[in-house]
């Protein structure tokens, strides 16, 4: 079995992307495009493309965004 990877930015659950992926470059310019888009922002996170200062800004904001949704 192989030895599970530890990620060390707020909310990474996959190994980024290279540089040419199309998806990183797809949801790098909707995010810069649509800040608030939260498809973007999550696909971001779980990527590692944010610094480790913005990741964790954004890994708290869509935490609350859940917790949101679930008092409706």
């Amino acid at each position: 079995m192989a030895p599970k990877t530890e990620f060390t930015k707020p909310g990474q659950k996959f190994a980024t992307p290279p540089a040419t992926d199309s998806l990183l470059k797809f949801y790098k310019t909707l995010h810069k495009q649509k800040k608030d888009s939260e498809m973007a922002m999550k696909w971001c996170l779980e990527h590692g493309v944010f610094t480790n200062d913005k990741a964790a800004r954004i890994d708290v904001l869509l935490k609350l965004q859940k917790l949101a949704l679930k008092k409706k």
